[in-house]
C-alpha cells in the first residue's frame, strides 16, 4: 500500500453524508470500497478529518484493504469555534466518545454499511474517546486500533474495554511506550501492542510511520471484523 497510489486495489467511492450523533448531526465522509468487510471509524480528537490530510490518507489505505472508512467532523461550527479558542473538546473524551457512539448507531442503520462490523481507530487525542466508545458499548465495536496517543487518558474506562485493541507506539516514545504497556493490561479483551519505527507519530507528515501504521491496523481489523449475517 502506497499513500501516493492514484489506484486503489478496490473499486471504491466517496460519499458525503450527514450522521445524526445523539443530539447534534455531522458531517461525515464515506470511503467504500466493493465487496467491504467492515467499517472503521477514524477518531482523531476533534479534529475534522474530513479536511485532514492525514486522515483522509488513511481512510484511503484502509479502502485499499477492502475496509470501509468513515470520517467525521466530530464537531458542529459552534463547537469548533470555541474549541479553536479554548481546546476544550478535544479533551473532552466523554462528549467525543459520545459522538462515536452516535456514528456506530447510524452506520447500523446506513444501507451501505448495516452489515458490516464496526471498528474504530483511534488517534491522538481521538484514543480516549476511541476507548470511551468501546467501553461504553462493547456491543458495537468488534476491534479498536489505537495509536499516536495515549491510553492512560481513558484510565478511568479501560477495564470496560471487551473488543481486541491493538496498541501502536513509536519506538522513541519510551515515556508513552512504558504507559501505554502497563495500561494495555487493564484491558479484557485480545491485546496486542506493535512498535512503530522511528518517533512513531505517524499523524506528523511520517510517511513510512504512516504506512506502517496503516498496514497493521488493517491486518488487525481484517483479522476481526466479519460481515453481520
Amino acid at each position: 500500500m502506497n499513500v501516493n497510489d492514484t489506484e486503489a486495489q478496490h473499486e471504491s467511492q466517496e460519499e458525503r453524508v450527514r450522521v445524526a450523533a445523539g443530539a447534534v448531526t455531522l458531517d461525515g465522509l464515506l470511503y467504500i470500497p466493493e465487496r467491504a468487510h467492515g467499517v472503521v471509524i477514524i477518531s482523531h480528537g476533534s479534529v475534522n478529518s474530513l479536511e485532514n490530510e492525514q486522515d483522509r490518507a488513511l481512510a484511503a489505505l484502509l479502502n485499499e484493504s477492502g475496509l470501509t472508512a468513515l470520517l467525521l467532523n466530530p464537531l458542529t461550527p459552534d463547537e469548533l469555534t470555541l474549541d479553536r479558542e479554548t481546546s476544550f473538546f478535544d479533551t473532552n473524551i466523554n462528549l467525543l466518545g459520545q459522538r462515536i457512539v452516535g456514528a456506530a448507531n447510524w452506520l447500523q442503520e446506513h444501507t451501505s454499511t448495516r452489515n458490516l462490523a464496526i471498528g474504530c481507530l483511534g488517534i491522538g487525542a481521538g484514543v480516549g474517546a476511541a476507548i470511551f466508545a468501546a467501553a461504553e458499548r462493547p456491543d458495537l465495536f468488534d476491534a479498536i486500533v489505537t495509536g499516536a496517543g495515549r491510553l492512560d487518558f481513558a484510565r478511568d474506562y479501560l477495564h470496560m474495554v471487551q473488543s481486541p485493541a491493538l496498541v501502536l507506539v513509536g519506538e522513541q516514545q519510551d515515556q508513552t511506550g512504558e504507559i501505554n504497556r502497563a495500561s494495555l493490561q487493564q484491558l479484557q479483551g485480545e491485546t496486542k501492542l506493535e512498535t512503530i519505527g522511528g518517533s512513531g507519530d505517524f499523524m506528523a507528515g511520517d510517511s513510512a510511520a504512516l504506512q506502517q501504521a496503516a498496514r497493521l491496523a488493517c491486518d488487525w481489523f481484517n483479522s476481526h471484523l466479519r460481515p453481520i449475517q
